[in-house]
């Protein structure tokens, strides 16, 4: 378990070991988590617990921009109508959103306004975390009716953030759009995403640690034409990376280099032995070790990966390489044993002539 913290967030990373439930461990530190929230600041937010597999990199990216929207604007419409519709795929289990931000009412204070009221930055926070408070207002029960209260303390627009009171004085009300300017847009400045040269909003797709990349990379790809077809037209969107592209080719090769280690043995063999019956081993042994690397590999519960098909290379190579010792010791006994039966090899030769 490892813990960092920087500027605004806590992170802690728990590692599991090895065949482990992740969806039993993912509810035990739901419920640890839980347990501890009364014990965190006011000030704080809310804890968020995902689960992924380790890996840095997602299993694909894309990236979208447009020429109208800003990333915000972007960021509202992936937020409400791409990201579940992403989330219907198989094996997907978190989708990260970068250099897209969400929406907020900003408050920008004006320094010299603030000074010409007496008033501080604290004082007009103190304000604004008084006025953000939810709580149920109970009910009035009657004779013949009972009323339940309900109080909407939200503001809707900048208009209405303008109009807050954050102090009297003198009989002069002071307001907010008095000492600061009201905006509505993205919460925060630190960070922008860039794509192909433009400013975009980046949909980072993580797989679940059970889910196969490749299957999910496949899934996403087919439902991608749909997505830009409901897409709004100022919209463009573009598959910036995909992983599962080098797991592929990677997959190609290993197979490659199987076909290809099953023929150069049966060509040295035959070319060096020049027996029919020492080709026929490597032909019935060859296949054979494959299935039974397969079924082991069933029955220890792995899958097939890289490291597993270079395994079965070196599968190849080894039995392939016992079954011709076994051809070439046994062919040796039975010739000690029936020297009769070795054939004079003869070579022509030239005689000098004298």
């Amino acid at each position: 378990m490892t813990s960092e913290s920087v500027l605004g967030s806590s992170t802690v990373t728990a590692y599991m070991k090895l065949n482990t439930d992740p969806n039993a461990a993912l509810a035990d530190i739901l419920a640890k988590v839980n347990s501890v929230r009364a014990q965190l600041p006011s000030e704080s937010e809310d804890p968020s617990v995902n689960m992924s597999t380790g890996s840095t990199t997602a299993v694909m990216y894309i990236g979208f921009t447009s020429d109208e929207l800003d990333s915000s604007q972007i960021t509202d419409y992936l937020e409400r109508v791409t990201k579940p519709q992403l989330f219907t795929v198989n094996g997907v289990s978190k989708i990260d959103l970068y250099g897209g931000l969400k929406y907020a009412l900003r408050v920008w204070l004006d320094p010299a306004k603030m000074a010409a009221f007496n008033l501080t930055a604290k004082d007009v926070m103190g304000v604004l975390n008084a006025n953000n408070y939810q709580s149920a207002t109970g009910q009035s029960v009657g004779t013949y009716m009972l009323y339940n209260g309900s109080a909407d303390t939200q503001v809707s627009g900048t208009d209405e953030l303008k109009r807050l009171v954050v102090a009297t004085q003198q009989g002069q009300v002071i307001r907010l759009g008095d000492i600061a300017k009201v905006s509505l847009e993205k919460s925060h400045d630190v960070y922008r995403a860039t794509a192909n040269g433009s400013e975009a909003v980046v949909a980072a797709i993580n797989a679940a640690p059970t889910a196969n990349p490749i299957n999910i990379a496949a899934d996403v790809l087919k439902k991608l034409p749909e997505l830009e077809r409901n897409m709004p037209s100022n919209i463009k969107m573009n598959v910036l990376y995909d992983s599962t592209v080098a797991i592929n080719e990677s997959i190609h090769e290993v197979v490659k280099t199987i076909i290809e280690a099953a023929l150069i043995v049966l060509v040295v063999i035959t070319l060096f032995l020049g027996s029919f019956r020492a080709v026929l081993i490597p032909i019935i042994t060859i296949p054979l070790s494959l299935i039974g690397v397969a079924m082991m590999m069933e029955i220890f519960g792995f899958s097939l990966n890289l490291m597993t098909l270079l395994a079965m290379v070196l599968a190849i190579g080894l039995v392939v390489d016992d079954a011709s010792w076994y051809w070439r010791t046994s062919t040796a006994i039975l010739n000690w044993a029936n020297p009769h039966s070795v054939r004079p090899l003869s070579v022509p030769a030239k005689l000098p002539c004298r």
